[in-house]
């Protein structure tokens, strides 16, 4: 069995565990487990075969027996038995919006609740509001957690579909006779949750291209396969459909399958104004069909400035587009100069503080600041002040072994309930960056959450208000912040705002980033390493930041390593 799949079964046993109500650190060394094989990349087997997984970070010798006997074996006995101890859909339960383990586990003993649809059944029975700990007013959240499950999960998280966009692409630009290919619709455009792929490619023949997605080995079925089209259904249900057009339409198929429809409708009207129509198979004025060989050429043809797909939502782009107003020094990734949040084996990263800055020179980085977590987040082997200093000792030995590469000391910090930070103010003043965070107790009113942030921000060594919102796309709501307000005040303190690359957050969101430009807030574009994959992260905070309208001025780290910590310690003397 390979590292990913072990990792999967290890989750599973973890959430099984929590469900009996086993010890929490139990459950956990099996969630440490699944995070050390989901970014395990080096030789299993040797590891296996020699007896040597304990060398790993957090993988004792019960650990290692079971990553042991599912990569010899392809299953786990453990896990045979816990499975066949509950229904086979109650780990869906876990799914659900603030549900939890001790919850579900709590429905199953009381009701047989074994999976959503049961649980659904029993909430419009009212049945649920009888047992202990939960009431009328339970059911109705869970009700609507259900609604809000289903509707999410329609879609898809972006950093799910993205890897299996772009890797049918490169089958399809692989095909005979393909000049052009590319990805379209919201994946495109960089939306954090897709429904679907679009795919669309150029060549004199068609039926050789839409032969080579039929024939995939993902593919479940083939929905539909014409002139120019074939759509499928992945084994997972992703939906993909690939059109294939003559290279004089490849520009204005792939704008009008890239979206949005509101930005679509804006533009037609705009068409219509000058005498033109336009749709995927081109630019018309009458019966005659205008060159249109790229999509900046589209957008000329409109007297427009050219619109980059993430913006293309109706959010303003088509004003300033037509009055040339547009960033002309959008973020582009290859401006970003350092990563600003990534975790180690010191805390809950998966990868040595070494290797993490191998792997950040080997991208071109400059410089990497070493964010593992506080000791508030024991969870996640966060940091006590004493070891804060013992790590310190080991980036001294890093950078001297690691040159070509800038490290900066820094400690993603706990944000108290109260707002305090996490461990001493004279420690922070010795930290070159300091990421203040929400991890616990998200579930704070309106007015507490915001007081607690605000407190945070004002604190003179918090530097980053990292993930500001908390949220988990699909699994966990935002914070209830007075967004304007944090903006506001990040603003008026100097601190920056963190657009969180991990794909599960994405955090800040666009609409976020375009809040705090308003607001004169500054931003830093993150990747929330905690492997050297993935440092990787950065692309989806990069493109989430375009798509907010952010241009490289408004981004910190797209600075050198002396001017980024020489703004940092500014802001912190108050100069």
């Amino acid at each position: 069995m390979d590292p990913l799949s072990i990792a999967r079964a290890l989750r599973e046993v973890s959430q099984y565990l929590q469900l009996k109500g086993e010890d929490f650190y139990k459950s956990r060394a099996y969630d440490l487990g699944a995070d050390r094989m989901a970014g395990f990349s080096g030789d299993l087997d040797a590891l296996v075969r020699e007896g040597r997984l304990t060398e790993l970070p957090n993988i004792g010798n019960a650990l290692a027996e079971k990553i042991a006997e599912l990569h010899r074996t392809g299953s786990l006995t453990l896990l045979e038995q816990l499975r066949a101890e509950f229904p086979p859909g109650i780990l869906e339960l876990l799914r659900l919006p603030d549900l939890g383990a001790k919850k579900a586990a709590a429905l199953h003993k009381a009701l047989g609740i074994g999976s959503i649809e049961q649980l659904e059944q029993a909430c419009r029975d009212q049945r649920v509001r009888g047992l202990k700990g939960f009431g009328e007013r339970s059911e109705q959240k869970i009700l609507a957690g259900i609604e809000q499950f289903r509707s999410a999960h329609a879609r898809r998280r972006l950093g799910d579909v993205l890897p299996v966009a772009h890797a049918l692409l490169a089958e399809v630009r692989a095909a005979p006779g393909v000049v052009r290919a590319d990805v379209a619709g919201s994946v495109r455009r960089w939306c954090e949750l897709v429904s679907d792929v679009d795919i669309v490619a150029s060549a004199p023949d068609s039926g050789p291209v839409l032969a080579v997605l039929a024939r995939q080995s993902g593919v479940r079925e083939v929905l539909g396969q014409g002139e120019s089209k074939c759509s499928v259904r992945m084994e997972d249900g992703l939906q993909v459909d690939l059109r294939v057009l003559p290279d004089e339409d490849y520009a204005t198929a792939l704008h009008h399958f890239t979206g949005s429809k509101s930005h679509h409708v804006r533009l037609r009207g705009r068409a219509r104004d000058l005498g033109l129509t336009i749709s995927e198979w081109g630019v018309m004025r009458g019966e005659e069909k205008l060159p249109v060989p790229t999509e900046e050429a589209l957008y000329a043809l409109l007297g427009m400035s050219y619109v980059p797909p993430e913006l293309r939502e109706d959010v303003g782009e088509f004003e300033a587009a037509l009055a040339g107003n547009l960033p002309a020094d959008l973020l582009q990734g290859s401006a970003v100069q350092g990563v600003v949040h990534s975790h180690s084996t010191w805390s809950d990263g998966r990868s040595t503080l070494e290797d993490m800055a191998r792997a950040a020179a080997a991208m071109g980085l400059r410089y990497l600041t070493v964010t593992d977590h506080s000791a508030a987040a024991a969870y996640a082997g966060g940091l006590d002040e004493t070891r804060v200093r013992s790590q310190w000792e080991e980036i001294a030995r890093v950078q001297e072994a690691v040159p070509e590469i800038r490290l900066f000391k820094g400690l993603e910090v706990d944000i108290l309930e109260d707002g305090a930070l996490d461990l001493s103010d004279r420690l922070l003043a010795e930290l070159d960056v300091v990421i203040a965070s929400v991890h616990v107790r998200h579930g704070q009113d309106q007015a507490a959450m915001t007081a607690r942030v605000l407190r945070a921000l004002d604190h003179p060594c918090t530097d980053v208000l990292g993930h500001p919102t908390g949220r988990l796309l699909q699994r966990r709501d935002p914070s209830p912040l007075d967004m304007p307000m944090v903006v506001e005040r990040a603003a008026r303190r100097g601190v920056l705002l963190e657009v969180n690359g991990n794909p599960d957050r994405l955090d800040l969101s666009a609409e976020h980033v375009r809040l705090a430009l308003q607001a004169g807030a500054k931003l830093v574009v993150s990747a929330d390493a905690h492997s050297t994959q993935a440092l990787h992260n950065v692309a989806f905070a990069v493109h989430t930041a375009r798509k907010g309208g952010a241009r490289t001025s408004d981004v910190l780290n797209t600075r050198g390593p002396d001017e980024f910590l020489a703004e940092i310690r500014r802001r912190r003397n108050g100069t």
